[in-house]
């Protein structure tokens, strides 16, 4: 027995050739996409015991990845409650640069450096190549759209809803990202791959705005909606983004206001001081302020006196 399944929008019904595909072109397009993904994992040069283990987790990264683009969701599915109250239902089946980053680093790990080259390109394209239209998330396509709703007509998984499509988490300022890309075109290099003229263009105005932004308050990597605040993690990174910002003009013989950045390397937040109870997490940072280590936790006791 054989399933074929074709999409078409509706206006091209009456034009397109719809008629049923025979058992043979099944056969040999299922036969096609097996040898190609064969090819593919048999690129993956391991030798240890868990190779196989590996392998399997990297087939299942790189099949969240949109070939055309480059772009690598989150998840393939939306609305897949995180608890039984079902609060936190949201779409996943976008491209965040901090998860993709994660992602890219692992694969590069493996030897698959095309797939970490194409994600590259997808944040550089999708920003349009400039610090100000830089977004969290994108769709497959770059969209930067991505209005959230919610279908009251499904019920969601288990009868835990709502079912949401699009996530507006898309509007959020989330300052970790700058870590996030300058991180990864820091191992890129290390890789042999140093970024070009208009990549570094783009890198340069990333830590700029790290300098100026370190301090702001934020959304964080826990996307928590309501007002901005201030997130230890948040700050940590955009340390990260200064000093591999860096250490790349240093390397690779750039232009860039290093003065400047490293003024603001020795102020932002590199390690932890203070303790707090949710992730052991601090920071010195020169004023009195309360930082946000994650989301709330039921005595209340998830802030950590810190300095901004």
């Amino acid at each position: 027995m054989r399933f074929s399944l074709e999409y078409l929008p509706p206006h091209r019904l009456e034009l397109a050739d719809v008629g049923r595909t025979d058992a043979a072109e099944l056969d040999r397009r299922l036969d096609e996409t097996i040898d190609w993904w064969h090819h593919w994992s048999d690129s993956i040069q391991l030798d240890s015991l868990d190779a196989a283990a590996a392998k399997r987790s990297a087939t299942i990264l790189k099949g969240l990845q949109n070939a055309p683009t480059g772009a690598i969701v989150a998840a393939p599915t939306t609305s897949l409650p995180e608890s039984a109250n079902g609060e936190r239902n949201w779409d996943y089946r976008y491209s965040w640069i901090r998860d993709s980053a994660f992602t890219v680093r692992s694969l590069a790990s493996l030897g698959l450096d095309a797939e970490a080259d194409r994600f590259r390109r997808f944040v550089e394209r999708s920003a349009a190549g400039s610090t100000e239209t830089l977004q969290i998330v994108y769709g497959v396509g770059g969209e930067r759209r991505l209005t959230e709703l919610e279908l009251d007509d499904l019920e969601g998984y288990r009868g835990i809803g709502p079912v949401r499509i699009g996530n507006a988490a898309a509007r959020q300022v989330q300052l970790d990202v700058y870590g996030e890309l300058l991180d990864l075109a820091w191992r890129w290099h290390r890789r042999g791959s140093s970024p070009d003229d208009d990549y570094w263009r783009f890198l340069v105005e990333l830590v700029d705005a790290a300098a100026d932004r370190w301090r702001e308050p934020d959304r964080g990597l826990w996307e928590l909606r309501g007002e901005p605040r201030h997130f230890v993690h948040s700050k940590v990174m955009c340390w990260a983004a200064l000093d591999r910002g860096i250490r790349l003009a240093d390397e690779c013989l750039r232009r860039a206001p290093t003065r400047r950045w490293r003024t603001a390397r020795r102020s932002a937040p590199r390690r932890s001081t203070a303790r707090c109870c949710c992730c052991r997490a601090s920071s010195s940072w020169p004023t009195t302020t309360r930082a946000w280590c994650g989301p709330p936790m039921p005595s209340g006791r998830s802030w950590t006196t810190a300095t901004a």
